[in-house]
C-alpha cells in the first residue's frame, strides 16, 4: 500500500495546486479552500488514476499530510512533497478500520530474535488497541 503522502505548491500568482492521492476530488477541493481561504477557482487538485484511500486518506488532519504540506509551502514559498514513513503512517490518528462511532488506532509492537543465520528462536508481539469513549485493551498475539 501506498503510504500516506502530498505534494503542495503556492504559485506566485496567488493560486494553490495539491497532488493528494484520494477518491473525493470536490469534498478535498471543499477542505482546500476552508484551509487556505482561497476561492474555489484559485485551487488546482491533482488527483492520480492510480491509488487512493485505501480506507485512511481521509479528511482528518492526522490521517494524511496535506495540511502540513499546504501550511509548510505557503510559510516556505516553495513546493513541499511530504512522504510519511510506514510508522508516521499507522501511528499517526485513525486507523484503517472503525468499531462503529469509536474510531481505533492499533500500535503492534514485534521483537524478534534470531541465531547467526538468520533463523527466528524467539519472539514476542504486544499489541494495543485505543478507542475513544472507552479505556484501552492491551492484547498478546
Amino acid at each position: 500500500m501506498e503510504p500516506p503522502s502530498a505534494l503542495a505548491k503556492f504559485n506566485p500568482d496567488g493560486s494553490q495546486e495539491v497532488w493528494l492521492p484520494n477518491q473525493a476530488p470536490d469534498m478535498f477541493r471543499a477542505d482546500i479552500v476552508k484551509r487556505t481561504g482561497l476561492e474555489l477557482s484559485r485551487i488546482t487538485l491533482h488527483s492520480p488514476l492510480v491509488g487512493g484511500f485505501f480506507g485512511r486518506h481521509f479528511l482528518y488532519d492526522s490521517a494524511s499530510p496535506y495540511p502540513q504540506a499546504i501550511n509548510l509551502s505557503k510559510a516556505v514559498g516553495r513546493p513541499v512533497k511530504l512522504i510519511w514513513s510506514r510508522e508516521e503512517g499507522f501511528s499517526a490518528g485513525r486507523a484503517n478500520f472503525q468499531y462503529g462511532e469509536r474510531d481505533a488506532v492499533v500500535v503492534v509492537v514485534v521483537v524478534v530474535v534470531v541465531d547467526e543465520i538468520g533463523r527466528e528462536i524467539a519472539s514476542s508481539r504486544e499489541g494495543k488497541v485505543s478507542q475513544r469513549r472507552q479505556s484501552d485493551t492491551v492484547f498478546y498475539i
